[in-house]
């Protein structure tokens, strides 16, 4: 019989799952993405699959919740607190469609989209919790105060941002000058005016 894990032994294997996961859900998407796909990369059994995630759709939204670290992590990297804070914003959302992250939610939107639809409310929930948790920590290291504003406004305008890729009614001509108002729209709100 094989030794049971540390717990550093565990968190390194979830992360494994979670890396190699999400490498084959870059290149896949999330329908043609296994099980079978996932364990075979990271080199584990089938069963030990469920000792971490208790079905493909709650790996599936480690994964969304890991890009959504990944890009809050940037974001902490790229914004100058220190110099104009409301353009440091702004140049960072606008660069932040060039990410491999923001390119995979809007490639996989619809499929995202099912996925979550699939999901138990308390995974939503979550999800959801976690996502203003990163939302509130940009905006205290920006120093922005949060009494006057909704955090749910802010999670929206900035998914508009990555939904309009993919649209087929956008207008191609015209994303960028989009992007630009969608942004204004939000620095406004963050901002007051």
């Amino acid at each position: 019989m094989p030794r049971a894990l540390t717990e550093q032994e565990k968190r390194q294997q979830y992360i494994r799952f979670l890396n190699k996961g999400k490498e084959i859900v870059f290149s896949l998407g999330i329908k043609k993405t296994s099980i079978d796909d996932i364990t075979k990369s990271v080199g584990i059994a089938k069963g030990s699959f469920y000792q971490y995630f208790e079905s493909k759709e709650v790996f599936m939204l480690a994964i969304i919740m890991e890009v959504h670290q990944i890009i809050f992590n940037l974001a902490e990297q790229q914004i100058n607190v220190n110099g104009d804070l409301k353009n440091s914003i702004r140049t960072f959302l606008l660069n932040l469609y060039k990410t491999p992250e923001l390119m995979f939610l809007s490639k996989y939107n619809d499929e995202i989209n099912t996925l979550i639809s699939n999901l138990e409310d308390s995974h939503i929930l979550k999800a959801k919790q976690f996502e203003a948790s990163l939302f509130k920590k940009i905006a205290e290291t920006c120093e922005i105060e949060l009494t006057n504003m909704d955090i749910s406004v802010v999670s929206n305008l900035i998914h508009t941002l990555y939904l309009i890729n993919n649209s087929e009614l956008i207008e191609l001509e015209a994303l960028q000058q989009t992007c630009e108002l969608i942004i204004d729209a939000l620095l406004s709100y963050v901002f007051g005016g």
